[in-house]
């Protein structure tokens, strides 16, 4: 299956569905899935680390349709009183995907040679 990399809390509790149960990473590990889990850092180094990265980053326009539109509608709220953008982006549908390349742009060296990834199957939530 090759090196699954997750965010940094996936290890945490909070993760799981119920108190007191095993973490998502546990039951995967029980499963024979072992996540290599990244280190915290902010949203803002890891949309600056998909720039630098983003050369290299091959996404097919077909299949990962809804990969590209999402990071075309990923987006700072903007501040009317403050008349600026807030810091962080909006997190709504299109963030679950950029959340997803973030990730894959964290992870080392090594695993970014070569990615072409169905984007598709790694964002399941949906927001209302």
């Amino acid at each position: 299956m090759g090196c699954i990399f997750g965010p940094h809390d996936l290890s945490h509790r909070h993760m799981a569905r119920e108190a007191n149960v095993e973490t998502v990473a546990e039951i995967a590990a029980q499963l024979g899935i072992q996540f290599t889990v990244l280190p915290k850092e902010s949203v803002q180094k890891g949309i600056l680390t998909v720039k630098e990265k983003f050369p290299i980053l091959h996404i097919d326009g077909e299949k990962n349709a809804k990969a590209l539109y999402a990071l075309k509608n990923y987006h700072r709220q903007y501040d009317d009183e403050k008349k600026q953008f807030k810091d962080l982006p909006v997190h709504d549908w299109s963030s679950n995907y950029s959340d997803m390349i973030r990730y894959w742009a964290m992870a080392p060296e090594p695993v970014l040679a070569g990615v072409d990834y169905d984007w598709n199957l790694y964002s399941q939530q949906t927001y209302l």
